[in-house]
């Protein structure tokens, strides 16, 4: 073998031995970081471990707890979900029901009342889908162990005027029964912004129930400034005309008969107000005799009311306001405006009234006033002719 061959077959050996040496380091690193390093890497892995329940308990924390504890309308101290544990109530009956449609329609996990095709095309949500679970109104009961099933968080109780003794006692008794927390409010048309807003507060909805309880206050002030011009002896005497024959009645103290007043009727019904949910029975003859100026009637269509009779029947054409052309149906989709339920509509019930009674004092677009209100309120965008569909005017 040459010197030249032997020196290349010399360099091809180093080359090799040194990868054999950088091999054997390398082996010899790998042991020494598993057997001497053992401890540090146990101890990085479990501080990593320590971080990620530390983060989770922070994350814990910082989503705070799961009830809190609010006073209600009654100065009731209630526990509650809070807002971002809350998903499912049921209210006692349509009035608190309303202000849970227009507040926050995706809380409701059931519903108190039945609607037809015509109303549901003007609420928010899958109200129509929801099932039922019984109601207090008209005289109804609530399926206490129905409620327990469905998990309900949180019942509300609206009041039908200013929260009385036996609204607390039904309250408390209520919420000893389900072991349901029960928050209660007053439902008087005067406090109605108020309850927005304290309802709002406990469920941490307050921007929301502030822009309808402006509303409602605001509403109600230009109704009342506007009224307040017409002088008691040129007020319109109104005759309300309730049930399928138009002789059940409201004399002017009954709460069915307050967004009449507001808007400044004068009420004709010369009779005593039957308690609970009113409709005091009268005869023709006592509507003839006090000849009202203007009939409001329930739409016979809609809430099988006597409007169609009243205008049509000889019964009823000596009465003025059926021979001057004044009788109007009361606005019922989704909710009657005046009462039943004696709820938030009240608030667009009142500029109707003021309206249709005293157009040069409360001088409105009542379409258009309709459109903003079931824009603001129900979410629903009406075209001029859905307005006057609900105003009756078409």
């Amino acid at each position: 073998m040459s010197g030249k061959e032997r020196c290349a077959g010399n360099s091809r050996y180093a080359r090799i031995l040194a990868a054999v040496l950088a091999v054997a380091a390398a082996l010899a690193l790998c042991v020494f970081a598993l057997t001497g390093c053992g401890s540090p890497a146990s101890s990085s892995a479990a501080s990593g471990s320590t971080s990620s329940a530390s983060a989770s308990a922070s994350s814990s924390e910082a989503s705070g707890p799961a009830t809190y504890v609010v006073t209600d309308g009654a100065g009731r101290e209630v526990e509650i979900p809070t807002r971002a544990n809350l998903e499912r109530m049921y209210a006692t009956s349509p009035i608190g029901q309303m202000y849970l449609v227009t507040l926050a329609p995706e809380l409701l996990a059931g519903s108190n009342s039945t609607y037809s095709e015509a109303e549901l095309k003007y609420m928010p949500g899958d109200i129509g889908g929801l099932p039922s679970y019984g109601t207090w109104a008209m005289n109804g009961t609530l399926d206490n162990e129905a409620l327990i099933k469905a998990d309900i968080q949180v019942i509300l109780d609206v009041s039908s005027a200013a929260i009385s003794d036996g609204d607390i006692s039904a309250a408390d008794e209520l919420q000893e029964q389900t072991g349901i927390p029960v928050l209660l409010f007053s439902g008087a048309v005067d406090e109605t912004p108020d309850t927005y807003r304290a309802i709002g507060k406990v469920l941490d909805m307050e921007d929301r129930a502030n822009e309808l309880a402006d509303y409602c206050d605001k509403a109600y002030k230009d109704v009342t400034e506007a009224v307040a011009k017409v002088p008691e002896s040129e007020r319109v005497t109104v005759y309300y005309a309730e049930g399928p024959d138009g002789l059940k009645t409201e004399p002017e103290n009954s709460p069915h008969f307050t967004t009449f007043k507001v808007g400044g009727a004068k009420d004709v019904a010369d009779c005593d107000v039957t308690k609970g949910q009113g409709l005091t029975e009268v005869s023709l003859e006592n509507v003839i005799a006090w000849n009202p100026e203007v009939i409001i009637a329930w739409s016979q269509e809609y809430r099988g009311g006597s409007d169609d009779t009243i205008r049509t029947s000889s019964d009823w054409a000596s009465i003025k306001a059926v021979q001057d052309g004044k009788v109007y149906t009361i606005p019922c989709l989704p909710f009657t405006w005046g009462d039943r339920p004696p709820s938030v509509t009240r608030y667009i019930g009142m500029q109707w009234m003021a309206n249709l009674l005293y157009p040069d004092v409360y001088n409105v677009d009542m379409v258009k006033v309709t459109q903003d209100y079931y824009k603001l309120f129900f979410s629903a965008d009406l075209s001029d002719q859905d307005a006057k569909d609900i105003l009756f005017l078409s």
